[in-house]
Order: C-alpha cells, then sequence, then structure tokens
C-alpha cells in the first residue's frame, strides 16, 4: 500500500504545526505517520529538526527528514527519502519546490530518473501549501 503524496504533504503539515506549537526539543522530534487499509499498516518515520537563528531566542529554521516512502507518480514508482527546509517557522509555513531535497530514490520504475524527481518537489510543494 502507498499513500497518497498529497496526503502524505497535508497530514506532515499538520504535524510540524503541532511540533512547533508543542516546544523544540535540542535532539529534535522523532516522528511516525500511519496508515491502514484492510490488510496492510505503512508507518511513515521521520525526524524533526529545529535551528536557532543568531539574533534570536527561539528557532528561526526546521529540516523535516522522511526516509523510505514508497511514492508512485505519472512519471514512475520508486522508494524516497527526502528532506523539507523550513524558513522562517510559522504556523502554517508555505514551501517551494527548491525546499524540497531528494536525498535518495531506490527501487525505480519509470524512464527518467530525473523527471521523477521533478515531478516529486513539484507535487509534495503544491500538496503542503493546499489550504484546507
Amino acid at each position: 500500500m502507498q499513500p497518497p503524496l498529497q496526503l502524505v504533504a497535508e497530514l506532515m503539515k499538520k504535524l510540524f504545526g503541532h511540533i512547533a506549537k508543542e516546544g523544540v526539543r535540542p535532539e529534535g522530534h522523532d516522528f511516525v505517520i500511519s496508515f491502514q487499509d484492510k490488510n496492510e499498516t505503512v508507518n511513515i518515520n521521520g525526524h524533526a529538526t529545529f535551528a536557532h537563528g543568531h539574533w534570536t531566542d527561539g528557532p528561526q529554521s526546521a529540516f523535516l527528514r522522511v526516509e523510505n516512502l514508497l511514492v508512485q507518480l505519472k512519471s514512475g514508482t520508486g522508494t524516497v527519502d527526502f528532506v523539507i527546509f523550513i524558513l522562517p517557522i510559522q504556523q502554517e509555513p508555505q514551501i517551494v519546490e527548491k525546499q524540497v531535497e531528494v536525498n535518495g530514490v531506490y527501487t525505480f520504475h519509470g524512464s527518467q530518473i530525473e523527471d521523477f524527481v521533478d515531478e516529486f518537489r513539484r507535487t509534495f510543494a503544491e500538496a503542503w501549501n493546499q489550504r484546507k
């Protein structure tokens, strides 16, 4: 089972808002997002890290890291490791495509891996920025 990328982005955005509101721990925050259907449970594991700015008391930026996310897009299917860079930290931050960095694509099936990575970054940023 592979959860829709739009749903993953929406849940990660909500989770980030909760973590940012809850308070920042120096060691960061591990998180798990679970999806379940009749036959299978899929867990998406990640880690949120916050960094302080030079002139601020609180955190100025954040990194959200996710590993082994199975993704199916028009340009192919693959397992993706990626990082989202968020600057500045806001309650509902908007991101642009270049803030989504793909660290690795494994078990790729498709024609061009570069097209897959570009589509992943674009689709994830668009899904994250949708207002609900």
